[in-house]
Formats: structure tokens, C-alpha cells, sequence
């Protein structure tokens, strides 16, 4: 159940960060729209160390890798928007299996 209840969590963190990027466009190049996805970043940040925990270790090794990526592409200077909006694809995909593969989700 915990991990159903961190999945939950991040997905509505990741839906959070990636509808002010979607509103944010081209902003998000500048400083303070980079200071606003990195401090929106933070919550999901804590939500995949929880989930990486709940996770066997293959599936937390992935989710690790797909969070770096969404980190790189965020640092990157100039933040790659499209680059990292497949990168918020595939992590929100795979969450998104994982949970599919609970018992009574």
C-alpha cells in the first residue's frame, strides 16, 4: 500500500511540474523560470527516493536512470525543452507501469 500512496504522490508532483512547464514555454530558459522548475523538481525529487526504496532493485535502478535524465535535461544550459519533455514522458510511463503491475490497481 505504501508504495501505492508514494506513486500517487509523485505522479500528482510530476503532473504539477509538468503543467508549469507546458505554461511556462519558453520561460523556462530564463533564470527565474529555471529557478521555479528547479524548485518545483524538490518534491519530486523526494517522491522517487521514497518510490526507488519501495521498488525491486532492477525497476529502481531504471527509475534512477529516468530520474537523472530528467535532471540533466533540466540542467542543461539552455534547458532543453524537448528533450526534457520526453524525459517526463518516460518517467511518468513507467510509473505508470509499475502501478499497473500492483495486485488491485
Amino acid at each position: 500500500m505504501k508504495r501505492g500512496l508514494e506513486q500517487t504522490a509523485l505522479l500528482n508532483a510530476l503532473e504539477v511540474f509538468r503543467r508549469t512547464l507546458r505554461k511556462m514555454g519558453g520561460e523556462a530558459r530564463n533564470p527565474g523560470g529555471r529557478r521555479q522548475l528547479l524548485a518545483l523538481w524538490l518534491p519530486c525529487q523526494t517522491y522517487l527516493d521514497r518510490m526507488v526504496e519501495t521498488l525491486p532493485a532492477g525497476q529502481g535502478s531504471l527509475l534512477r536512470l529516468l530520474r537523472q535524465e530528467v535532471e540533466d535535461n533540466l540542467l542543461d544550459d539552455p534547458c532543453g525543452l524537448a528533450a526534457l519533455h520526453d524525459s517526463l514522458d518516460a518517467l511518468d510511463h513507467f510509473c505508470r507501469w509499475v502501478r499497473s503491475d500492483e495486485p488491485g490497481v
